[in-house]
């Protein structure tokens, strides 16, 4: 006989069955033998419906199936394994919603970390609650963002158990919580994200609230950094994956969750309801400035007539080339697209030109572009481009490219393309 169950949700279930594995688009689960029956966290006997998988040899799910596995975890109030880049700290965090924590979950954090439980909260969270910066000037390499440390109040004792910091976990996720109801310093140990999450900084603080967001649960998560006992190091990938394996923990990564908030939302944010009458060599345009989430990088879309709620408008996507927009190089020929673009939009009367600048995304720096001679396409320009035409509310486009990869870029990101039409110039 064994058991299998999720040591998050403080349950055991009965089932057949002596191995685990992760397989594609499968549900985890871990299976106890009997003698690891005896984990306090495990000791009710109900029916589960999750199927055992019985071997190990598939591998991990990765990308987005992972995210998606995470955020299904986290809704059902289990703890998962989020692991970040073998460049920055190379470590993984257990990671599980606030308001889901509970005395087994916590307890089970406590046994596989130094016992250092973190609770990760939005900045307005902290603020609500006064939770101020633990120091007055953060020299931390990383910038983590801790307040000073707090207990619950209610229902406590000295606040260093399990129970007791689940309860203060619970409350920092409550939205009627109070500054008085917490003592400071405590035992618990609050971080704050950076607004826009993952997005902005690639830390388990923020995916820690993230998860806990997309998740539908109030967005404060808790987070705790595991550490391998064999030697008291923190544990590494291949010491993770046995980890998750073993505990039937989903496994993601700080890196897939920037993929899936990069395709799944919109990064793009309208500076102003109003556009700024452009006056052109070629015509008045009304231009709208965008701002990106990510990277603070600011694009324009020039726009002709009419265009919302409108298809098939004519669209031109400009790639930012100082070499050529700027010092007409000879060698780079975006001067003479541009203002081709912006003359046929003119004679069209109607019509788009998103005007993408370079930013910290990936894009050529302006010393490569020099050197190169040349603006450079990217992916993430192109969703920034897709997302600019759907807030300007433009339901299909005919594509004004000499590219033959803009289309299908595009096309990635929801956009309707009608038709691409070649120009010269």
């Amino acid at each position: 006989m064994a058991f299998v169950g999720s040591l998050s949700s403080g349950r055991a279930f009965r089932n057949g069955g002596v191995k685990v594995r992760q397989g594609r688009g499968k549900g985890v689960v871990m299976v106890l033998t009997p003698e690891r029956a005896s984990i306090p966290s495990l000791v009710a006997s109900e029916s589960f419906e999750t199927p055992v998988v019985e071997s190990l040899e598939d591998g991990w799910c990765f990308g987005e199936e992972s995210v998606l596995q995470a955020i299904e975890a986290v809704r059902r109030g289990e703890m998962v394994l989020v692991t970040d880049d073998a460049g920055r700290e190379n470590e993984g965090d257990l990671i599980m919603a606030a308001e889901m924590a509970t005395t087994e979950s916590i307890a089970f954090m406590v046994r596989h970390s130094s016992g250092v439980i973190c609770a990760s909260i939005t900045g307005e969270v902290a603020k609500r609650l006064q939770l101020t910066p633990m120091v007055p000037s953060n020299t931390d390499p990383k910038q983590t963002a801790f307040t000073v440390s707090c207990d619950y109040k209610y229902g406590t004792s000295t606040g260093i158990s399990a129970a007791d910091r689940a309860l203060t976990l619970n409350a920092l996720a409550n939205s009627n919580s109070i500054p008085e109801d917490f003592y400071r310093p405590g035992h618990i140990f609050p971080l704050r994200a950076r607004e826009d999450g993952v997005l902005r900084r690639e830390g388990h603080t923020e995916a820690a609230v993230d998860l806990a967001e997309m998740a539908g649960c109030s967005p404060a998560g808790v987070l705790v950094e595991v550490v391998d006992h064999s030697d008291g190091s923190m544990a590494r990938r291949p010491y993770l994956e046995v980890f998750a394996k073993e505990h039937g923990l989903v496994m993601t990564s700080v890196a897939d969750m920037i993929e899936y908030r990069k395709r799944h939302e919109s990064h793009v944010i309208r500076l102003g309801e109003e556009s700024a009458r452009l006056p052109t060599s070629f015509g008045l345009f009304d231009t709208f400035a965008y701002r990106s989430r990510i990277d603070e990088t600011e694009h324009l879309a020039l726009v002709k007539g009419d265009v919302a709620g409108k298809g098939e408008v004519l669209v031109r996507v400009e790639f930012e080339s100082v070499a050529g927009h700027v010092f007409a190089s000879v060698q780079d020929t975006c001067r003479q697209s541009l203002e081709k673009s912006l003359e046929i939009i003119q004679e069209e009367e109607e019509g788009v030109l998103v005007y993408l600048r370079k930013g910290s995304d990936g894009k050529m720096s302006l010393a490569e572009e020099l050197y190169g001679a040349g603006a450079k396409d990217s992916r993430s320009g192109y969703q920034a481009a897709a997302q600019i035409l759907q807030d300007l509310e433009v339901s299909s486009v005919r594509l004004l490219s000499n590219n033959a990869g803009a289309a299908s870029q595009l096309k990635k990101f929801g956009l309707n393309i009608a038709s691409e039409i070649p120009f010269s110039f």
